[in-house]
């Protein structure tokens, strides 16, 4: 009997740390796939999954640079381990954008993450620069228009699927 789809489920959340990259990926790898934007960017993921390890985890290590310089937070969650309970382990991670920070620019070249490695197969280039360059503008049309630089914007947020129903991603919100 495991916790799954217990509302019980102790769950404790705290700023991220360097050693919780590895925990990070195997969330988004897990979780984003059931969002159709990952797939429409990454149609190869399963094709090239040593390409969409390795590029995850060079985008993810982004993140966690810019979160230590203080451009944005990201915040983990961590409960007992469904295979090892004693154990504990990130189950869900956030990451928002800090107030203050600077939007995108209306000259920003949306992300083009095969121009900087061309030898990543993991993805569809054409749909990354499309996603980009349409969250940008949402982002600035509903976001950047109308608070300015003002608001803390939740940028991303992913639970391990075994982990869902159990409230950690409620609990990375409040």
């Amino acid at each position: 009997m495991g916790y799954s789809q217990s509302k019980l489920m102790p769950i404790s959340i705290q700023p991220v740390e360097p050693g919780d990259l590895d925990a990070i990926i195997e969330i988004v790898i897990a979780a984003f796939p059931f969002d159709n934007q990952f797939a429409y960017r990454y149609p190869y993921r399963k094709e090239y999954p040593e390409d969409h390890l390795k590029y995850t985890k060079l985008y993810y290590s982004k993140y966690l640079q810019a979160t230590f310089a203080g451009q944005n937070t990201i915040m983990v969650a961590d409960a007992p381990d469904l295979k090892d309970p004693i154990k504990t382990r990130v189950i869900a991670m956030s990451i928002w954008d800090n107030p203050g920070h600077e939007p995108p620019k209306d000259s920003l070249q949306p992300v083009k993450p095969p121009q900087n490695h061309p030898e990543q197969r993991d993805c569809n280039p054409k749909h990354l620069e499309a996603y980009s360059r349409a969250t940008m503008a949402a982002r600035k049309k509903y976001f950047v228009d109308h608070f300015s630089q003002r608001q803390l914007s939740l940028r991303q947020l992913a639970t391990l699927p075994e982990y869902w129903s159990n409230g950690a991603g409620t609990k990375l919100l409040l």
